[in-house]
């Protein structure tokens, strides 16, 4: 349980330190969250997105080492999104060729194109990404990538908070690695059940 606050701090840590815009930089606006192959969250901040918009899209035998996935679309979210502003990145664990963790992060970025405050509509909000790899095998979408980033007027800032949070997740996804390497999966996911299991007693 410490290992993974202590993952998920470091994977907030790096975003905070690398990301371009202040809504992330210094306002802070922002959350990771570590997930079992259940689905199920296993760290204690105060919120996050979810997992299984992602696996419904992108079931767990079709991932890949190196694989990044993308969402902001609230309405395919399973409620794991706000509004279209929270920009959402997952990044698959691996151990011996098997999916069995995610590290996820999401957040509130400058811009995504769309009206003010005064939209009437949902269209009008900005661009709105159903789950997509942004990478695929380590390979990014060039081409996803240019569209999010032509549909905001601080198109850098978009894209520097979208490097940051790639490479934070994937850094906290090898250290997931790493704990299951350490230990074994048996018995990292024997802790997974009773962090739940605490967690319920203790609601």
């Amino acid at each position: 349980e410490g290992t993974l606050a202590a993952i998920e701090a470091e994977v907030e840590e790096a975003i905070g330190r690398t990301a371009r815009s202040p809504m992330i930089r210094d306002q802070h606006d922002y959350r990771a969250g570590i997930h079992d192959r259940r689905l199920r969250k296993l760290t204690g901040r105060s919120y996050s997105a979810l997992v299984h918009p992602v696996v419904r899209d992108f079931p767990l035998h079709t991932m890949r080492q190196g694989d990044i996935l993308f969402h902001n679309d609230v309405y395919t979210s399973e409620g794991g999104i706000g509004h279209m502003p929270d920009l959402c990145v997952t990044v698959p664990v691996f151990s011996d060729g098997e999916v069995v963790a995610f590290v996820q992060a999401f957040g509130h970025h400058d811009d995504i194109g769309g009206m003010p405050s005064n939209a009437t509509s949902v269209f009008q909000e900005g661009l709105m990404v159903p789950p997509i790899k942004l990478y695929d095998g380590g390979v990014p979408n060039e081409a996803a990538i240019r569209i999010i980033t032509r549909n905001s007027r601080l198109p850098d800032h978009i894209a520097g908070d979208l490097d940051a949070e790639c490479a934070a997740t994937s850094m906290g996804a090898r250290r997931v690695e790493e704990l299951f390497k350490r230990y074994g999966r048996e018995t990292v996911e024997e802790c997974f059940d009773a962090i739940i299991a605490n967690t319920s007693e203790t609601f």
